[in-house]
C-alpha cells in the first residue's frame, strides 16, 4: 500500500497538486514505518526531500535527508546512503 500511495503522490506533484503529494509521500513513509520497514522508510524519506527542493524549500528538504540518513545508519542500509548523498547533491546546486 505505501507504494501505491507514493507514486500516487509523484502522480500528484506531476499534475501540480504540491499539497496533496506531500501528504501522499508522509502518508508512505507513515505506514513503512509502522510495519518496521526502515530501508523502505529511508527511500520513502528521499521522494519528500526531491519535493520540497523543488518547491524551494532546501531547509525542509535537507531536514527529509538527515532523517533518511539517520535511519539508514540505524538500520544498515548502506544502498540508500548513496541516493541520499546524490539528493544532498542535487539540493545544493
Amino acid at each position: 500500500m505505501s507504494y501505491a500511495i507514493r507514486h500516487l503522490g509523484f502522480a500528484d506533484r506531476d499534475a501540480g497538486h504540491v499539497d496533496q503529494a506531500r501528504e501522499r509521500l508522509t502518508e508512505s513513509v507513515t505506514l513503512r514505518r509502522e510495519i518496521g520497514f526502515r530501508p523502505g522508510e529511508v527511500a520513502g524519506l528521499v521522494a519528500p526531500a526531491h519535493l520540497a527542493a523543488e518547491t524551494d524549500d532546501p531547509s525542509a528538504a535537507l531536514h527529509h535527508l538527515d532523517e533518511a540518513q539517520s535511519v539508514a545508519e540505524s538500520c544498515g542500509a548502506k544502498a540508500d546512503l548513496g541516493w541520499i548523498e546524490h539528493a544532498r547533491t542535487l539540493i545544493r546546486s
